[in-house]
């Protein structure tokens, strides 16, 4: 209804008409959680439908929780472009966070320079929507089953998209906006209406809840303006609407409700059925995060722990054993009192679910002990996303080695959960198993434990490795057949992307445990060579090895003299030379047909060159000019050289390299750099001049923990297909590294916005590698496992920091 009455007003536009010669999509703008069909967000469900094609732009919204006696804003990190004041964040009651009068602080302005942000890059993009979709103060979803978002949030939203000239695909009319109350309209949120409460007038409204089987949609005289015409209206209903049966029960519902003793006549609402008190205990337990109740609904946020399936599975067990039926999802909990019920019926479901929730932090806390564990910390509400907990009672099961998509071991630990959870005396008996475990297979969450590293936005866990050694190297080989990991016991490994698993290890001669293999890079295959499939892998010991990777065979050997360690190798892109560099701060480049050095980069007389002084740990060709090469390490400097005459021509100033932290996109006209420190880390150059283009930043939360990065590097696509709001050519950027925050992080290389991380890992990833056709991403470091992902550009893209 709300495109067609968008086209109408637009009919003097040739797109808009039926006949229209545009092929374009209609799309819609919506919250990530809400909508239905194609006007949903991406998720866990509708991917599994092969009819499914996501049509719209889905923000994630702000939202509300109750925490430390007072109700604070959570907001998504790619909204806080700088730090806001506390006083905008934290309030009082839930009267203070509905305040219209919120309208004027600085925080609508943030979110209102966000979401212009956002409609402004999709409009450049040629992106057309009709309609705003909105579910009015809650969304349901599927990890965290209720959220209350913030009203302010909504109201930028539609005073966004009812601005006349901020974009070029509303050509001066406002988008209609259609809110969504099928869950939430009619009194569930203790109003008539949950529009009335975020003060904003729909042109379409969907209403549901307490009329049973009956769904009405109402809407302004406008909209109904745009369905007259000589062909018959076609709306489709959902099934049982409509009957006798159906009105009937509506009616009963709606004339039972203004006989409920909760019913307020004076101001046609509902009374408060949450008692104040009992929220505040709740939210100071330390498996909570945060929780609203309002108007007949109470919504619990649990923490992030690290089997957080597990969590949900004890907490359902617990409150049955209060005779309360919850709707549990992995990060919350949530309870609907029927809008006919007394008060009392609330206390009794809130009491039970406190002493449900205490039961499961006791449990926690009694295991934490047997340890010799800290006690659970009770959650402090952060600006950013959520952090995550240690709990010792979820314990993470690793497998020694396993290949393929799942972990059955997981399997194992929710059935101890269901087991824990059925009975006090089981739950002993498990208890007792869990503390009396020393398998080095079962390992306890907690400050000296490994953490479950964790994966968001476009990633898709996908296939994890136990190795036997730190991982130095990932990469992919240039048909996308195989992955290479090199270790740091000199060995280097060869999966098949095909069946997943090892097809090889290849170990050199005389090989020391203790030395690493450094850097690897595939010799482009030429017409005239004898041998295909070739690959360079340089050693700590200064040796350049060149093996034959789908067999095995070492086909040469050589040392660098006085180049005690090589960091360094690349092939340039027609396989005539490759280079190298390492610990003696000098850049060689060799005839790969004879393996001779040919030339010489390094630091010359000062008024003739400059060059480097430290140690070379990244050196790459320049991919359209044959006659460049640049090169950076740890003097601080990248050095642009030209081959022709061995000098640096140009020097950029300021880039730690204590990795492969060095690219250029295909057309050679952008450099990306990883800088192993705290700040401006990410960083793009510009080619011709060595001039600084941007920095990327790593987190948008000033003083937040960042990563330092070991490893940048672009994406380099050769796939045909397509993917909207990306470049054609290099499409992501990829960096990764360690310190405070081990991470890996992938960034929409066109509009240079977050689009996935791999986290939570428990010590530095030093190498993270793409595949060519960008299905596949690969990374690993001092965890000693290989971490694979799937990259799924279906996801709405701008994914948060």
């Amino acid at each position: 209804m709300g495109i067609k009455y968008y086209k109408t007003l637009h009919r003097e536009e040739s797109w808009a008409r039926d006949d229209s010669s545009w092929k374009g999509t209609w799309e819609v703008i919506g919250i990530v959680g809400s909508g239905i069909g194609d006007a949903a967000a991406p998720s866990l469900l509708n991917r599994r439908d092969n009819w499914y094609t996501g049509r719209g732009q889905w923000f994630n919204a702000p939202t509300i929780v109750h925490k430390h006696d007072k109700y604070r804003v959570q907001i998504p990190a790619e909204v806080l472009l700088k730090v806001v004041k506390a006083d905008s964040l934290v309030f009082d009651s839930l009267e203070d966070v509905f305040n219209v009068s919120r309208d004027n602080s600085i925080l609508m302005a943030l979110y209102l320079q966000h979401i212009h942000r956002e409609l402004s890059f999709l409009a450049s993009r040629g992106r057309r929507f009709g309609a705003l979709l909105l579910p009015p103060v809650v969304i349901q979803t599927l990890d965290t089953s209720i959220k209350v978002i913030d009203p302010l949030f909504q109201r930028a939203l539609s005073r966004a998209v009812r601005s006349s000239d901020r974009y070029h695909f509303n050509r001066g009319i406002a988008l209609p906006i259609i809110v969504d109350e099928i869950f939430s309209g009619l009194y569930r949120l203790g109003v008539r209406s949950g529009w009335e409460m975020i003060y904003m007038k729909p042109d379409i409204l969907c209403l549901g809840s307490i009329l049973g089987f009956l769904g009405a949609v109402l809407a302004s005289r406008e909209v109904f303006k745009a369905f007259t015409g000589t062909e018959v209206a076609l709306y489709v209903v959902q099934a049982g609407a409509g009957n006798p049966v159906s009105c009937q029960m509506a009616l009963d519902n709606l004339s039972g409700l203004m006989k409920s003793p909760m019913w307020d006549g004076r101001t046609e609402r509902l009374k408060r059925y949450w008692d104040p008190e009992d929220i505040a205990k709740i939210s100071k337990l330390g498996v909570v995060e945060g929780v609203v109740g309002i108007g007949t609904i109470l919504a619990v946020t649990l923490n992030a722990v690290e089997d957080q399936n597990a969590l949900s599975t004890i907490v359902t067990a617990k409150l049955k054993e209060q005779r309360i039926i919850a709707d549990v999802a992995p990060f919350g909990v949530s309870l609907i009192v029927n809008p006919m019920s007394g008060k009392n019926v609330a206390k009794n479901l809130i009491t039970g679910l406190y002493k449900a929730l205490e039961s499961v932090v006791l449990s926690i806390h009694d295991i934490r002990t047997r340890d010799g564990m800290p006690p659970l910390q009770s959650y402090s509400s952060s600006l950013s996303t959520k952090k995550f907990i240690s709990s010792a009672s979820l314990a993470s099961v690793h497998s020694k080695a396993f290949i393929g998509g799942s972990r059955g071991s997981l399997g194992s630990l929710a059935n101890l959960s269901s087991r824990y959870a059925n009975s006090q005396e089981e739950g002993r008996a498990v208890a007792a198993k869990l503390e009396g475990a020393k398998s080095k297979d079962l390992l306890f969450t907690g400050a000296a434990a490994s953490k479950e590293p964790t994966c968001t936005g476009v990633l898709r866990s996908y296939l994890t490795i136990k190795q036997p050694s730190e991982i130095f190297v990932t990469c992919f080989s240039p048909d996308d057949k195989y992955l290479i990991v090199g270790l740091g016991n000199s060995a280097i490994q060869v999966y098949s992307t095909q069946t997943n698993a090892l097809e090889r290890t290849m170990m050199p001669p005389n090989a020391d445990s203790r030395i690493c293999c450094t850097a690897i890079s595939f010799r482009p295959d030429r017409p005239n060579s004898k041998t295909r499939n070739v690959l360079a892998a340089t050693y700590a010991d200064g040796r350049l090895i060149h093996w034959h990777y789908t067999s095995g065979q070492l086909l040469s050997s050589v040392t660098e003299p006085g180049n005690e360690t090589l960091l360094a190798v690349t092939y340039k892109s027609d396989g005539s030379q490759y280079a190298t560099a390492g610990s003696d701060a000098v850049v060689r480049i060799h005839d790969a047909t004879t393996q001779k050095v040919t030339t010489r980069l390094e630091l010359g007389t000062p008024n003739v060159s400059t060059g480097h002084i430290n140690r070379v740990f990244s050196v790459k060709f320049h991919p359209t000019d044959v006659n460049m090469a640049l090169s950076g390490g740890w003097d601080n400097t990248v050095q642009i050289w030209d081959l022709r005459t061995s000098v640096s021509v140009k020097s950029i100033f300021g880039v730690h390299l204590s990795g492969d932290g060095l690219d250029v996109t295909d057309d050679g006209q952008s450099i990306v750099t990883g800088s192993h420190r705290r700040a401006d880390a990410l960083q793009l150059w510009s080619w011709k001049d060595g001039a600084p283009r941007e920095t990327i930043p790593w987190t948008l939360i000033d003083d937040a923990p960042c990563t330092k990065l070991y490893t940048a590097q672009f994406s380099h696509c050769r796939s045909s297909t397509p993917a909207r709001g990306y470049a054609d050519t290099n499409r992501f950027i990829l960096a990764a590294g360690g310190g405070n925050v081990c991470e890996m992080r992938m960034f929409n290389a066109l509009s240079k916005r977050c689009v996935g991380m791999a986290q939570n890992f428990g010590r530095s990833v030093y190498s993270c590698a793409v595949s060519h056709d960008e299905r596949l991403v690969a990374l690993g470091g001092a965890d000693c496992a290989l971490f694979v992902y799937e990259v799924d550009v279906m996801t709405p893209i701008d994914f948060a920091y």
